[in-house]
Order: C-alpha cells, then sequence, then structure tokens
C-alpha cells in the first residue's frame, strides 16, 4: 500500500500595492483609510476611536487543504504611535476563499462579519518610532482555516485583519504601509 506524502509547501510575499493595506476606525462616522503611509492598530480612548489594520496579501501559491506548520506578519513601527505598555490585540484572517481588498467602510465591514473562527492574540509594548521589526505570533491557525476551505486554489488571495483587544485604554501601535517610501511593507511569510 502507498503511504501518503506530506506537501513541503513555503510562500512569501509583502503588501503589493496601495489599495492592498489600511486600517478603519470607527467614531461617530467611520473613517476607512487605504493610502496613508502609516496604519493603527489600537485605541485613542479620550477621543472614542478604536483601529483595525486591514491587509490584502496576493497570490498565495499554496495548495488548497497544504498543512500550515509556521506563519507570521511582519510589519515596520512607526512613530504615529501613542500611549505606552502592553497593547492587546488579536489576528483573524477574512473566510474567503479568495479575498478582495475592501474599498471602503461598507466592504470592510462585510469582510469584519466574516471572520475566521481561529484567532491569534497578538499583545506587545507600543514601539513608538520608525523601522523596528515587529513580528507576529505563530498565526498558522488562521492561514489553516482559510487554505482548508474547498473553493481554495493555490493562487488565491488572503485578507487578514489586525485587531485592537483592550477595553478602553489609550494606547495605539503605528506601523509602515505600502504607502510608505522609508519603510519595508507588511510582510506574510
Amino acid at each position: 500500500s502507498m503511504t501518503p506524502q506530506a506537501m513541503a509547501a513555503t510562500w512569501s510575499g509583502a503588501i503589493a500595492a496601495s489599495a492592498d493595506d489600511g486600517y478603519q476606525s470607527n467614531v461617530g462616522s467611520s473613517l476607512f483609510y487605504s493610502s496613508r503611509v502609516y496604519g493603527l492598530t489600537g485605541e485613542d480612548d479620550a477621543a472614542g476611536y478604536d483601529y483595525q489594520g486591514w491587509f490584502r496579501f496576493t497570490s498565495i501559491t499554496i495548495p488548497q487543504g497544504a498543512t500550515i506548520d509556521y506563519a507570521t506578519m511582519t510589519v515596520r513601527s512607526t512613530s504615529d504611535a501613542f500611549g505606552s505598555g502592553t497593547e492587546n490585540s488579536i489576528v483573524y484572517a477574512v473566510d474567503e476563499d479568495d479575498h478582495v481588498a475592501p474599498t471602503n467602510t461598507s466592504t470592510w465591514s462585510t469582510d469584519h462579519g466574516i471572520h475566521t473562527s481561529a484567532s491569534v492574540a497578538w499583545d506587545f509594548s507600543v514601539i513608538d518610532n520608525y523601522g523596528t521589526v515587529m513580528n507576529s505570533p505563530n498565526i498558522s491557525s488562521v492561514i489553516q482555516e482559510v487554505v482548508c476551505r474547498n473553493g481554495w486554489a493555490s493562487g488565491n488571495d488572503i485578507g487578514l485583519h489586525w485587531d485592537e483587544n483592550m477595553g478602553n485604554i489609550d494606547r495605539s501601535q503605528g506601523w509602515a504601509s505600502w504607502d510608505s517610501s522609508s519603510y519595508t511593507e507588511p510582510q506574510l511569510a
């Protein structure tokens, strides 16, 4: 009898276009950003803002059903951060076969309503300077849920949401987006 062989595959890539990363903030009227040189994840409690980062990684050449052993998202810090101490955040994927980047608050909200059941807590100390490498914990469970979808195909796109996960704390992390000319855009590996 034949023993099934595990498929070995690796992939790494970066945000490839301005419209593929940004952040959403809700206060009074919702604010949607996809072309700033930075994104934010966290809260500005005094003003009632909360910030959710979003990312679309394209052309993921991982076969449907492949086992994901390790995955991490990497961003570079910016001096747009505020507050100090530990920021609690959480990473989800958008539970779709082939993610299309949001273009406004409405499409972001639709995506936010269909997160994967898997999520990974990412708690870190706020960094208020430019260029510090920030690696997420292992988010393989989040990526695994997407590539195990029946409609997933190698070459599809994955959406990630990096949300604040705090209660009324004045703390937010700035991160360099694709539009930053000085720092590397967000990466997934």
